[in-house]
């Protein structure tokens, strides 16, 4: 797949295969639940590698031949770059039916940012995710039913909330991971070294 591909949100029938996918290859996850672990990395404070989310996305599913591992591979990082793209225009469209799912994606997304659990104001962040993926709210709130609605109504408020918070953090750390290599003269059609599967020219070197 060319890197003009991963700029292509997937359709509905890629979406379905995907899903099927996840079913057939028994990943023990939804769409709702990848979705919700792809936003986590995408808003988180420190820059997660696919090398660290893509095996946890997709557990321990074997596909069953090369080229379907490319196929897989490829939709993934598509509706990656897809939910990155939502969440910069502040408009997170939530993938799947489950929204309780959804949020515990996104929490097991979090966790693979020690840096976010470590930070008790950056944890508190995800209170309503949790209260979301729980299916309840604390018991000393004042209105728990209402509480539990109000966080799972406004679950893209929130991601998009998330991810402007640490837009600073992750350009700042981005630009660091990225300066040596580019002292090295990345080319322009080079696969960018931050990790999305895209040209350099159509990445961080946009700029």
């Amino acid at each position: 797949m060319s890197p003009v591909d991963l700029e292509e949100p997937l359709s509905q029938s890629e979406l379905s295969n995907l899903t099927q996918y996840l079913e057939r290859e028994a990943v023990h996850t939804s769409l709702s639940a990848l979705h919700g672990l792809l936003a986590a990395v995408a808003t988180a404070p420190g820059l997660i590698p696919p090398s660290t989310w893509i095996p946890t996305a997709l557990g321990d599913s074997k596909p069953a031949t090369q080229k379907e591992g490319e196929r897989v591979l490829g939709l993934l990082m598509r509706l990656y770059n897809q939910t990155v793209r939502q969440l910069e225009q502040g408009k997170p469209s939530l993938l799947g039916e489950d929204r309780q799912q959804w949020c515990a994606g996104y929490l097991r997304g979090a966790g693979l940012d020690p840096s976010w659990m470590e930070n008790e104001e950056w944890s508190a962040l995800l209170a309503p995710l949790r209260v979301t993926a729980e299916g309840k709210a604390p018991e000393r709130a004042k209105d728990p039913a209402g509480l539990l609605k109000r966080c799972r109504d406004n679950i893209e408020g929130f991601a998009a909330d998330i991810h402007s918070f640490f837009a600073a953090q992750r350009r700042a750390e981005l630009e660091a991971a990225t300066k040596p290599a580019v002292s090295q003269k990345i080319g322009r059609n080079e696969a960018c070294p931050c990790g999305s599967g895209k040209k350099y020219k159509k990445c961080c070197g946009s700029n």
